[in-house]
């Protein structure tokens, strides 16, 4: 028994072609022995895994005799951890066959009936190279740059220009020859393919071609590749000499200059302007023409080329500077027609004109067509007849796939069936009979009334606006009120479980579904409530807003909202296309009467409010890349600057010098402090102005009423000769404030526009406003609000501190004549006050002067 164990402990065991090790067992174990009859017998096939194979641990009843005996190997075989299984194969003897290995059946036999296709095994018959030479000359060229790809055979049958030529006029038929020069692959690239050819440059969809040049490149890589000809280099000067030296000994019709002889465009104002123009006769250059560009690595080549053919014995300069010449002359005969340049108005028009037809007729030859009616809603058909380029399969390509997209056809198909519908009939999406208009109109309309009757479902949504009103006030920037207050409003109204029953803008009676209305109603009988119009405020928080569409730098008007709901709907739902979802507020009244007509007025009862509105506030500014989607919520942008007033938590600070109800004197002395800082003029007086009024307020023991504690306007201009004496570098030039905060003002006129002097602004108010010299001066300038001062003054103090931190240093270089004296004005600039420190001086925190009082 004991030699049993040391056996198989000392030996692994085998199964098969599997090793195992059997944990030996103590002798206390070895009580309990189970007949061999009763255990199970040990599989002898080949284990399907390593799991199955390895035995599990001995149980104490284990009969020890079962233990299967391993067989004997050599002495050398060394197992590094007889607890873990080892994978074994002994070595076979030679002449000996090798085990057959056993074939795994599946299950489920396969069908063989029909035959299966693989890359391993290609079909039978093969297609000659012939055939596909054949085939490739009538696809596109787009397809050819893909088929290089596929495999090893189709890049070696697509490296014939022929292919490329074929496919090219296929394509292309109005294309001219492919200059010499370059291939046909690349000649065919320019015509199909976009996206910048200068490396690194990663951009996508560049599509503008240099035709001179042969390259396509974007904005930013042109000025880095092409140079002007006319350089005052001591290298161009050179080689102009020894050009003109050449050119004057063989008394040759050629260029005047190198530079020349190669491919040009024509250069206005640093700018990259087109092909060079060349005579009537094709054989010289215009003399007209301004500076012109070359290629800097092909100029380079040719200094270089014609160096070397120089200095060699044998040089024929007349052979060698006609070649480069005739060869410049056919790409720019390419250049001229591929580029299409347009001189004049007439054949700009003739041009449109072309494209317009040639679009239509391409667009109703589609499967389904397109009819002209339903193109001319489409964004994208008339970016394309807008552009200098002639009608082409290349423009055509570019233009489809915009104009086939489903939910494009649908919504021009919509858009044109709702401007087409006569007005005076009774239309309606649910039911013709009923005029769903008028019934809103008197259903909603009782809030216009005196005094205002509300439904029931706009008193809901009204409690939930002021609610919402009081939690932004005072603490949101006042250019962000109204785009927040909305859209906090639709959150709050949509996490509402139970919402009250109402008549929708569909006609149907049930749970009530938020408009367009809905908002105007909000910022209308609740914001304005807050916010009264006229008042200086009311600029910045009812009409500061932004249209979204209008990106363009000249397009800075800003509009209240109704106005700009209708300016939307009169100039950007007239097109559709790609993210452009404009057209959804195009929606016609559906009223028979004659008063309401479709073109003018916004829908307003039956546009559903949207989860974001086609509006940036004041402080944002319009980029071509944004669009709008009513049904996709936005991450709104706040002001970065501080919202609260910037006197929210001060109070006015005491000067016993000065007579709290001197108004000339108190204001002289805040323009006194504060004209040592950087702020400018209109924040200067602001602050002055608020100085003053809260000390005339605060001086309780003071008889004088309330209109005297205001600076007139009779005042204020008495003023204007001290201001002058404290800070003469202060520009004493404002805005009239009436005309600003007005939104039905112009904004071309010089009062609003441009800041006037103060003389000529007075007898702006006399004139205009009917405003005397008793009047406060409160409201009367545009001056900055209180929640931008904080801003302006931050904003000042960090450029100064940026600029104190150049010449804060000590050394050598910042002394004048090195002789250790700092320059007086670089000291004086360092010992600029910072505007918050001089508003400090003003102004006392509220926590301040309670300290201050306590510990006297």
């Amino acid at each position: 028994m004991s030699e049993t164990i040391s056996k198989a402990h000392s030996q692994p065991r085998r199964q098969g072609r599997h090793t195992f090790a059997v944990k030996p067992q103590l002798p206390s174990q070895l009580q309990h022995v189970t007949p061999p009859q009763q255990q199970p017998a040990f599989r002898a096939a080949r284990p399907r895994s390593f799991r199955q194979a390895t035995l599990k641990q001995q149980s104490p009843e284990t009969n020890l005799q079962h233990v299967i005996k391993a067989p004997q190997y050599d002495n050398d075989i060394r197992f590094a951890n007889p607890k873990t299984t080892v994978g074994f194969t002994p070595k076979r003897e030679k002449g000996t066959e090798p085990p057959k290995k056993r074939r795994k059946t599946s299950r489920y036999p396969r069908d063989t009936s029909t035959p299966t296709f693989s890359v391993r095994k290609p079909v039978g018959a093969e297609i000659s190279t012939d055939a596909w030479a054949l085939f490739f000359k009538r696809c596109d060229v787009k397809f050819l740059k893909v088929a290089r790809l596929v495999c090893k055979s189709f890049n070696a049958i697509l490296t014939k220009e022929s292919i490329w030529r074929e496919a090219r006029r296929t394509s292309y038929p109005d294309s001219p020859a492919c200059p010499q020069g370059i291939t046909e692959m690349r000649y065919a690239n320019l015509l199909s393919e976009r996206g910048c050819q200068i490396r690194p440059c990663t951009r996508l969809n560049t599509r503008k071609v240099y035709w001179p040049f042969m390259l396509r490149m974007c904005e930013n890589c042109c000025p880095l590749k092409i140079q002007s000809a006319e350089s005052t280099s001591e290298d161009a000067v050179a080689y102009a000499e020894l050009y003109q030296q050449q050119k004057l000994d063989e008394k040759l019709d050629l260029p005047s200059s190198l530079a020349g002889l190669l491919p040009s465009g024509t250069m206005w104002s640093g700018r990259y302007s087109g092909p060079r123009q060349l005579d009537e006769d094709g054989q010289k250059w215009k003399f007209r023409d301004g500076n012109f560009c070359v290629m800097s690595d092909e100029y380079d080549k040719l200094k270089i080329e014609f160096a070397e053919k120089r200095a060699s014995n044998g040089f024929d300069f007349l052979e060698w500077a006609r070649k480069k010449w005739d060869l410049t002359r056919e790409r720019m005969k390419v250049a001229h027609i591929l580029d299409a340049p347009t001189d004049g108005p007439a054949q700009q028009s003739q041009i449109r004109k072309e494209k317009i037809a040639f679009f239509k007729q391409k667009a109703a030859e589609l499967d389904p067509p397109i009819g002209s009616e339903v193109l001319e809603k489409m964004a994208a058909y008339h970016s394309a007849i807008e552009t200098m380029n002639k009608a082409s399969l290349r423009s055509w390509d570019l233009l489809r796939p915009k104009i086939e997209t489903p939910e494009v056809r649908a919504a021009a198909e919509l858009l044109l069936r709702w401007e087409n519908r006569p007005v005076g009939t009774r239309w309606n999406i649910l039911n013709d009979e009923e005029n769903v208009w008028e019934k809103l109109s008197s259903h909603r309309g009782g809030r216009l009334d005196r005094p205002k009757k509300y439904k029931q479902e706009q008193e809901f949504v009204i409690s939930i606006a002021k609610r919402e009103l009081q939690a932004l006030l005072n603490v949101v920037h006042d250019e962000d009120t109204l785009l927040l207050l909305l859209d906090n409003v639709r959150r709050a109204y949509e996490a509402i479980h139970e919402k009250p029953q109402g008549l929708n803008g569909d006609g149907s009676e049930g749970i009530y579904q938020l408009t367009l209305d809905d908002a105007r109603m909000v910022i209308e009988d609740v914001l304005e409530q807050e916010v009264p119009k006229g008042t200086i405020r009311a600029k910045s928080v009812l009409g500061s807003l932004r249209c979204i569409a209008c990106w363009r730098p000249d397009c800075n008007k800003s509009y209240e909202f109704e106005e700009l709901m209708r300016h939307i709907r009169k100039v950007h739902c007239r097109h559709v296309g790609v993210k452009l979802n404009y057209w959804k507020l195009a929606a016609p009244i559906q009223s028979s009467s004659s008063r309401h007509r479709c073109n003018d007025e916004v829908a307003w009862y039956h546009i559903p409010w949207p989860k974001s509105f086609p509006a940036l506030p004041g402080h944002r500014k319009a980029m071509p890349g944004m669009y709008w989607n009513p049904d996709e919520e936005v991450e709104y942008v706040r002001h970065p600057g501080e919202a609260s007033s910037a006197f929210e938590n001060f109070v006015v600070c005491d000067d016993p010098g000065i007579d709290a109800t001197d108004l000339a004197a108190n204001f002289c002395e805040a323009i006194r402090i504060l004209a040592e800082t950087r702020l400018e003029a209109t924040a200067m007086i602001k602050i002055a102005l608020e100085y003053t009024s809260r000390r005339a307020k605060q001086d309780l023991d003071s008889p004088m009423g309330t209109a005297a504690t205001c600076m007139t306007v009779a005042k204020f201009r008495e003023q204007e000769d001290a201001m002058h004496e404290i800070a003469p570098t202060l520009k004493l030039k404002f805005m009239c404030g009436i005309c600003m905060n007005d939104p039905k003002s112009s904004y071309h006129v010089r009062h609003t526009r441009y800041p006037i002097p103060l003389d000529k602004l007075v007898d702006h108010w006399r004139d205009k406003h009917n405003i005397d010299s008793e009047s406060s001066i409160d409201g009367l300038l545009h001056l900055p609000a209180e929640g931008r001062l904080v801003q302006i003054m931050e904003e000042e103090d960090s450029k100064l501190k940026a600029e104190k931190s150049k010449y804060a240093r000590t050394d050598d270089t910042d002394r004048e004549g090195g002789n250790g004296q700092v320059d007086p004005r670089v000291q004086a600039f360092l010992e600029v006050p910072s505007s918050m420190s001089r508003f400090r001086q003003l102004f006392l925190l509220k926590t301040g002067r309670v300290e201050l009082s306590a510990s006297l």
